[in-house]
């Protein structure tokens, strides 16, 4: 049962590889929860399905078209000053979007701009980070790292969710 376990969880012996999962485990937690609260906001502005599949189409379609460049980035440049740069700007749009709502100055066009740029860092932020992690762990323990990692963002998807209903859902009226 030991040997399982050591590995099953061998990649995190790497601390640098330990700090990478519990900081993404919570961002994309916060990504997903923001995804729908995003939705959820739509639907109350507009309570169109088809306005909602827009403003979902605004944050996913820069990755559609543009993905392949942020794959050349990624490969170019340091990936430690990517992840870190569209991380905080991923954290920054958050916030902004958090500030707009609270303040109770949220039109639509705002959100398709907030949702596009989200859309625009992530076409960076993904391939880095998923290249990244090779780089940490290096190649004896990359099929470990990558199946923890697939593991988190899959989990992230539900509690993500799931966290900001149960949390926000019944607290505020946003």
């Amino acid at each position: 049962m030991e040997d399982f376990v050591t590995k099953t969880f061998s990649s995190l012996s790497v601390r640098n590889y330990r700090l990478f999962m519990s900081g993404q485990a919570i961002s994309q937690c916060g990504t997903w929860m923001q995804t729908i609260a995003i939705s959820w906001l739509v639907l109350e502005i507009t309570h169109s399905g088809t306005i909602l599949g827009l403003a979902i189409a605004a944050q996913f379609i820069p990755i559609l078209l543009f993905g392949m460049w942020g794959g050349v980035i990624a490969d170019k440049f340091n990936k430690r000053k990517i992840v870190l740069a569209t991380q905080s700007s991923l954290a920054a749009l958050a916030f902004i979007f958090g500030v707009i709502v609270l303040s109770h100055n949220m039109h639509l066009w705002i959100i398709f701009v907030l949702a596009t740029l989200i859309g625009l860092v992530q076409v960076i932020d993904i391939p880095t980070r998923q290249s990244f992690v090779i780089e940490m762990v290096g190649p004896d323990k990359v099929k470990n790292a990558v199946t923890l990692n697939s593991t988190m963002v899959n989990a992230a998807r539900v509690i993500g969710p799931l966290s900001r209903t149960l949390f926000f859902g019944h607290f505020c009226e946003c």
